[in-house]
């Protein structure tokens, strides 16, 4: 991924209704899922700029992991210390380090993304907390998927199959943005119709008014509230709580 789309979406991360509404999202499952424990231990792979540390800070001590400087260096300026540069499937820490682990987005940027699902577990206390968000079916890929280096899109049995082939039990399993998806879907067939032409592939973020933003963001919002107790049929992303079993070994 190019340094320059890094600092794009670092200049969105705070005011853009995706990654504020996956961040409410985020803290919604975290708040039904994880009893209070002010000694928790928690890795954000893919930490990106900072944001979803800022989050989950509220939960324990967080260290950010990122293969890449240019965002490593954003979250520093962001006031961030526990920063390590790595990549998802050598990931640099002792087995059993962490008690949450989550991956937003991070696990379709990895080609070998069983290897990655095995690190995890491998890093997980046994009855510790995977939390993954990825991106939803294959016919919504687009120039956005592109720049960002996806190698894939999933739905949640291929992401229940990944999870479940590294050891780790899947206890929720849900779509989200799901409102939006009429509206993502006429978009990327716009795109196919219609396609965008730049000397590279760009993200699909743009500014929007802020009556707009505001209104996508009251969408998740929304779904926050669901989203905890029920799970949802179709979504732009997909959703999953993961553990691994108390008493397994390596």
């Amino acid at each position: 991924m190019r340094p320059d789309e890094h600092i794009r979406m670092a200049h969105f991360e705070d005011h853009y209704w995706w990654f504020v509404g996956r961040r409410r999202l985020l803290g919604a499952l975290l708040d039904r899922h994880l009893p209070p424990n002010p000694q928790r231990r928690i890795l954000d792979v893919g930490c990106g700029s900072g944001g979803v540390m800022t989050l989950l800070s509220r939960y324990g001590t967080t260290v950010g992991l990122d293969p890449y400087r240019t965002p490593l260096g954003l979250a520093r300026g962001r006031g961030m210390t526990r920063l390590v540069r790595g990549d998802g499937v050598h990931l640099p820490f002792a087995d059993g380090s962490f008690d949450l682990i989550t991956a937003l987005d991070v696990l379709e940027h990895i080609d070998d993304h069983a290897a990655a699902a095995a690190e995890i577990r491998r890093l997980l206390r046994p009855g510790g907390i995977f939390v993954a968000a990825v991106p939803a079916y294959q016919f919504l890929w687009s120039e956005h998927d592109d720049a960002l280096s996806h190698c894939r899109r999933y739905v949640a049995g291929s992401l229940r199959r990944l999870l479940e082939g590294a050891g780790l039990s899947v206890n929720r399993m849900t779509y989200a943005i799901s409102m939006l998806l009429p509206v993502v879907m006429a978009l990327r067939l716009s795109e196919h119709i219609v396609p965008r032409r730049h000397a590279e592939p760009q993200t699909g973020l743009m500014e929007l008014p802020p009556l707009l933003n505001r209104f996508c963001l009251a969408t998740l919002e929304l779904e926050a509230l669901l989203v905890p107790y029920i799970d949802l049929p179709a979504g732009v992303s997909v959703l999953a709580v993961a553990s691994r079993p108390p008493d397994s070994e390596d």
